[in-house]
């Protein structure tokens, strides 16, 4: 007995393979992503300032809701409506530096930014930023 298309389709286990590809789809095959890992890096803006990233794949999808417009857009234009040149801005725990990254611009040339981050395993901002 041949097994038909519609039941191999709505098995359990296809229906768990079709989730994995559509999140390998949603978070690293859709464009921009295969440009910015054939470049090495991804061009994009963060609250009116330029910002040049190396593409690392813990932080691709933070990137990818960076580009899409959808990333915590309310938190960076408090900082920006905030922080002046001169201040100083502490961001504690700031993993590869999503807070941080506005800040160190906006501070500037005079201000600080401090980052303390007690986890070893997280990636911090050199690792994946270049300021233009």
């Amino acid at each position: 007995m041949v097994a038909s298309t519609s039941n191999l389709i709505t098995s359990p286990a296809a229906r768990a393979i079709k989730r994995r590809f559509r999140h390998l789809w949603k978070r690293y095959l859709r464009w921009p992503v295969p440009l910015w890992r054939a470049q090495g890096f991804a061009r994009l803006d963060l609250a009116g300032h330029e910002f040049k990233f190396r593409v690392a794949t813990p932080a691709l999808w933070w990137l990818k809701q960076l580009h899409e417009g959808k990333w915590q857009k309310g938190v960076m234009q408090f900082l920006k409506d905030t922080l002046q040149p001169g201040d100083v801005y502490f961001d504690i725990g700031p993993w590869i530096g999503i807070y941080t990254l506005l800040p160190a611009k906006l501070v500037a040339p005079d201000g600080r930014v401090y980052a303390f981050e007690p986890s070893n395993r997280a990636n911090i901002l050199g690792t994946y930023l270049e300021s233009l």
